[in-house]
């Protein structure tokens, strides 16, 4: 029994962080300051989803870590036309997404097509007119993602 609480304490201090927000990109939710708690190792094991906030690498600059809401997913068409996300699984019915909403965001969102691969996820900022995101940087590959957000205060 103590042999496993033990593996338990060790799993939990590697798969767990805690970090600070910087910037404003992803208010109302998160503010300049807020504390995260960051889950390492369920997404890699289990997956993300749509809505989804994770903490990755940039693509583009390896050294910045961001913090952003999972919007298109591994193999999806996204296209932002007039404030609405839409979203295409292969083989699917397309899904809409209206400003408000958690994954439609709030502010201006200029017009915005992506076919993302098989290993690809887009990701934005929900105060959009203020977030650098997979519009600017590209999609974010399973490689650079750090983990989920599953707390914050």
């Amino acid at each position: 029994m103590p042999l496993l609480f033990l593996m338990a304490v060790v799993l939990l201090m590697y798969s767990v962080r805690v970090a600070a927000v910087t910037g404003s990109s992803m208010e109302p939710s998160l503010h300049e300051g807020s504390r995260i708690v960051i889950d390492k190792l369920t997404p890699h094991l289990l997956g993300i989803g749509r809505g989804e906030v994770i903490v990755f690498r940039n693509p583009k600059d390896a050294g910045i870590t961001e913090v952003k809401r999972v919007i298109g997913l591994p193999g999806e068409l996204v296209l932002i036309e007039g404030g609405t996300i839409s979203v295409t699984p292969p083989g699917g019915r397309i899904q809409e997404f209206p400003r408000g909403t958690y994954v439609g965001g709030n502010g201006q969102v200029g017009d915005f097509r992506v076919q993302l691969g098989p290993q690809e996820y887009f990701v934005l900022g929900d105060n959009r007119s203020m977030s650098t995101d997979s519009r600017a940087f590209g999609a974010v590959r399973p490689s650079y993602i750090v983990g989920r957000v599953i707390y914050s205060f």
